[in-house]
C-alpha cells in the first residue's frame, strides 16, 4: 500500500512519548514508592495494546472526503478576538497591566502565587472575559494550527496579525507564571507542522532542503532551551530556590543519588527531576485509586467542569466526592494540586475496567483525523487532530481537554463540523 509508513506516524509519536513517560516514572530522578507495582504495568499494558489496536483500525478505514473549510474566517476572528480580549484578560486573571510583563519575567514565583490569589477573589470582568474566550474559544484554539497548515496562503498583514498573537499568548504566560501556554503551542505547533509536511510528502512536492532543515532544527533547540530555562526559573522560584523536593509531602521525593545523577551540574539534576516529576507523577496518582471501587458519575465524572455543572444544577455538592480523584486525597494525593494521569477521569464514569476501550475510541479518532488531514487535505479533520494529540500528550497528567470550558466546547465544535460535514457530503454524493 502506497503510503504505508505514513499513516502510522502520528502513533509512532504517542506511544513513544507513553513509554518514555512511564519508564521516567520507574527509573527517573525521583523515587515513586509504589505498592501494586505489577497491577498498575498490566494496566498500563493494555491501555497501550488498545490504543494501538484503536488506531490499527482507524488507519485503514475508507479516507475521508476533502471539507473545504473557510479557514481565513476562523483566523481572522479567532486572532482579532485573542488581541481583543489580551488586555482585560490580563488585568482580570491578574490584576496586573501587560506592561508590567519586564517585572514578571524575573519573577515568575511571586506572579504565580499573585494569580492565585486573583482568581479567589469575585470578578463580574473575569467572568464576562470567559464567557466570550468561550464563545469564541473554537475561533482562538484554531489560530495556531491554521496559520502553521496555511502560511505560504498568509498575507502580510495575517503573519503579522499571527505573531502579534503568538507574543500575546506569551505574555499571558509570563502575566501568570504558568507553563502551560507554552507546553500547548509547542505541542500544537509540532502536531500541525507534522501535518503540513506529510501533506507535501504524500503530494510528491516535499523537496529536502537542508539549509532550511538546519536553520528549522536549530531554531527548534533555541525555542526548546529557553523553554526549559523558563520552566526551571519558574519551579526554583516558586521553591525558593531549594532543590530538594518532595511531591506533597508524601515519600515521593526527588532522587538524586542515581548514576546518571553523578553526570548531571546541579542545575541539570533539579531539571531533570523536575521534569520527572511533572510528566510522571500522574502514574503514582493512579496507582492509589486502581483498585478502589466505582460510584458512577454517569457521563459527568470525566471533566471538572461538568461535574461542578451537575452539582451547580441538582444541588448536589457531595457528587465530586464520588470521583476517584477525591478519593486520592485521603491517601496523601490532592487532585487541586497534583495529577493522576487521563485514566481515572474517564474511570469516573465507566471504571477501570473499560477505561483501555474508552482509549481505544480516543486512538481510532486519531488514526482517522489524521489520514483525512493528510490525504484528504481536511483542515477541519487537521484540527480535530491537533486537538487529539493534545490529549495523548497530556495522557500522563490530566484529561487536558475536559478540564477549561473553552477547550472543551472548541474540541467539540471541530469534532462535530468534521464529523457532520464528511457525512453530509457523502450523502449528497451519493445522491
Amino acid at each position: 500500500m502506497r503510503f504505508f509508513l505514513e499513516r502510522f506516524i502520528p502513533i509512532f509519536f504517542v506511544l513513544i512519548y507513553f513509554l518514555f513517560t512511564v519508564a521516567l516514572f520507574f527509573w527517573g530522578a525521583v523515587s515513586f514508592e509504589v505498592v501494586n507495582s505489577f497491577d498498575l504495568l498490566l494496566f498500563l499494558f493494555l491501555v497501550f495494546f488498545m490504543v494501538f489496536l484503536g488506531y490499527l483500525i482507524g488507519v485503514f478505514s475508507k479516507a475521508g472526503i476533502e471539507n473545504e473549510l473557510n479557514w481565513r474566517f476562523y483566523f481572522r476572528v479567532g486572532a482579532f478576538a485573542a488581541l481583543i480580549l489580551f488586555f482585560p484578560s490580563i488585568y482580570f486573571y491578574t490584576n496586573k497591566y501587560p506592561w508590567q510583563v519586564f517585572e514578571a519575567v524575573g519573577n515568575q514565583g511571586d506572579v504565580y502565587k499573585n494569580m492565585l490569589e486573583a482568581l479567589v477573589e469575585e470578578s463580574l470582568g473575569r467572568k464576562v472575559v470567559a464567557l466570550i474566550r468561550l464563545i469564541f474559544s473554537p475561533f482562538i484554539l484554531s489560530v495556531v494550527s491554521l496559520a502553521i497548515l496555511n502560511w505560504c496562503k498568509l498575507t502580510k498583514f495575517e503573519r503579522v496579525l499571527f505573531y502579534f498573537f503568538c507574543s500575546s499568548q506569551l505574555i499571558f504566560s509570563l502575566m501568570r507564571g504558568t507553563d502551560k501556554e507554552v507546553a500547548d503551542f509547542l505541542i500544537v505547533a509540532f502536531a500541525s507542522l507534522l501535518i503540513v509536511t506529510y501533506r507535501k510528502k504524500v503530494s510528491g512536492i516535499l523537496r529536502i532542503n537542508w539549509q532550511a532543515l538546519l536553520k528549522l532544527f536549530s531554531l527548534c533547540v533555541i525555542v526548546l532551551c529557553l523553554a526549559f530555562s523558563l520552566f526551571l526559573d519558574r519551579k526554583l522560584s516558586r521553591m525558593g530556590g531549594t532543590t530538594e523536593f518532595c511531591i506533597m509531602e508524601t515519600a515521593v521525593c526527588a532522587n538524586y543519588d542515581g548514576p546518571l545523577m553523578s553526570l548531571l551540574a546541579d542545575n541539570l539534576k533539579f531539571g531533570s527531576a523536575m521534569f520527572t516529576a511533572y510528566v510522571a507523577q500522574g502514574y503514582y496518582g493512579l496507582s492509589l485509586t486502581l483498585h478502589d471501587d466505582l460510584d458512577s458519575m454517569y457521563g459527568f465524572g470525566h471533566s471538572i467542569i461538568l461535574s461542578n455543572a451537575y452539582s451547580l444544577i441538582t444541588g448536589d455538592d457531595e457528587f465530586y466526592k464520588r470521583s476517584y480523584l477525591y478519593k486520592s486525597i485521603a491517601k496523601g494525593w490532592d487532585d487541586k494540586a497534583v495529577w493522576s494521569t487521563i485514566f481515572p477521569w474517564i474511570a469516573n464514569d465507566v471504571g477501570y475496567a473499560f477505561v483501555p476501550a474508552v482509549m481505544m475510541i480516543f486512538a481510532y479518532l486519531l488514526a482517522r483525523s489524521w489520514c483525512s488531514a493528510v490525504f484528504s487535505k481536511d483542515d477541519s479533520a487537521a484540527i480535530v487532530f491537533v486537538f487529539l494529540f493534545i490529549l495523548f500528550m497530556y495522557m500522563p497528567a490530566n484529561n487536558q481537554l475536559a478540564q477549561t470550558a473553552d477547550t472543551y466546547c472548541a474540541f467539540w465544535f471541530w469534532i462535530i463540523c468534521w464529523l457532520f460535514s464528511s457525512n453530509l457530503k457523502k450523502i449528497l454524493r451519493a445522491k
